[in-house]
């Protein structure tokens, strides 16, 4: 008697992605709306179900990608349904929006003070899906609102981005987040608030004071990290896939050289 064939594959990890080889759709844009994922997010007894044109995910996310591969071993390639049980609907659905429209804009992050726990809980979803692109443009919008709210990290959100010790990828934003506060001389803006700081971020936050105070790191340069193309690629970003970055800093290579051309 045969041996029944085995039940394909659950996808549950990002470590299980790395054996399979990477299908990305090569497909025209009028292609991209023809077919839909179903994502099931939350848990598993009621999840919310987000309907998602599966080249859009695909084409975003290293995750999906290798889960809806036609030619790898998972049982999401033959449902065409991907469940995210620790995902959070709210976040997942900020995530599709971005998917969709390259946009973070917020009605949350439009106010007086900005509720910047929204794109650490959006980083850390695309951290697990393996979102590179949105994790750099989340680094921007984070800047973004600090500039035109002159606005920092609430305590709470300091507790939640520190809340993952272990998870160096959140390196960048952390990074951000005590630059803010260094840059904006925020000192007055940690007094008066009820909850408390995170002593994660701020034993940070001294050591990186302490040494400028004692010139152990260079001081604080006149170009703002953030407001410039080339400085937060290079202080914030990461460059494991994406090469978006490196078409930036080209460019601007290119502009210089034809600047001091004209010299």
């Amino acid at each position: 008697m045969r041996n029944a064939p085995k039940p394909r594959s659950n996808v549950s990890t990002i470590a299980n992605l790395k054996s399979v080889k990477m299908f990305k759709p090569m497909l025209p844009t009028r292609k991209l709306y023809t077919t839909t994922t179903t994502i099931l997010v939350g848990p598993i007894a009621s999840p919310t179900t987000f309907y998602v044109h599966t080249p859009i995910l695909t084409t975003l996310s290293p995750f999906f990608r290798a889960a809806l591969c036609p030619a790898s071993a998972f049982l999401e390639a033959t449902t065409n349904t991907v469940s995210l049980p620790e995902a959070s609907p709210p976040v997942f659905s900020y995530f599709v929006q971005y998917a969709y429209t390259r946009s973070l804009a917020h009605e949350e992050l439009e106010t007086p003070n900005p509720a910047f726990f929204w794109l650490v809980r959006l980083w850390k979803l695309a951290g697990y899906l393996g979102c590179e692109e949105l994790r750099n443009d989340i680094l921007g919008e984070v800047g973004r609102c600090a500039d035109q709210r002159n606005a920092v990290f609430s305590p709470n959100d300091t507790r939640e981005l520190w809340e993952d010790e272990g998870e160096a990828a959140l390196a960048g934003l952390k990074k951000l987040c005590v630059d803010l506060f260094i840059y904006k001389k925020t000192d007055s803006l940690m007094m008066g608030h009820e909850d408390s700081w995170d002593e994660r971020f701020l034993r940070e936050l001294v050591v990186r004071l302490r040494s400028l105070r004692e010139g152990k790191i260079e001081g604080v340069p006149s170009v703002v990290p953030w407001r410039d193309a080339k400085v937060i690629c290079q202080e914030y970003h990461e460059h494991k896939d994406t090469e978006s970055c490196v078409k930036v800093m080209d460019r601007d290579d290119s502009k210089n050289a034809k600047a001091a051309k004209t010299e």
